[in-house]
């Protein structure tokens, strides 16, 4: 990836600031603003992680008295059948 400023020479990937200018730029103290491409940081993997296998985070059993849980069973309405009894998908 080239330096942002100067668009010559190879830009320095910074871990915390992303894609910054080059040596010779650095040098010259060239103000080039912002970085322009920010890494991912570690909270946003996570949350991430979070958003694209939430349904996986569903418990089966709901409630103090474990009754089915309604997300589950339309979620994965195959498992259900082998958490719960028919009478207990009926009421779901």
């Amino acid at each position: 990836m080239l330096c942002p400023a100067c668009k010559k020479n190879p830009a320095i990937q910074d871990p915390t600031y992303g894609v910054t200018h080059c040596a010779s730029c650095r040098a010259n103290k060239v103000d080039i603003g912002r970085p322009e491409f920010y890494i991912q940081t570690q909270k946003d993997r996570v949350q991430e992680g979070r958003d694209k296998f939430e349904k996986d985070m569903i418990p089966p059993h709901w409630g103090k008295d474990n009754k089915a849980n309604p997300e589950f069973v339309k979620a994965y309405p195959t498992q259900a059948t082998e958490y719960f009894t028919e009478e207990e998908l009926v009421k779901v």
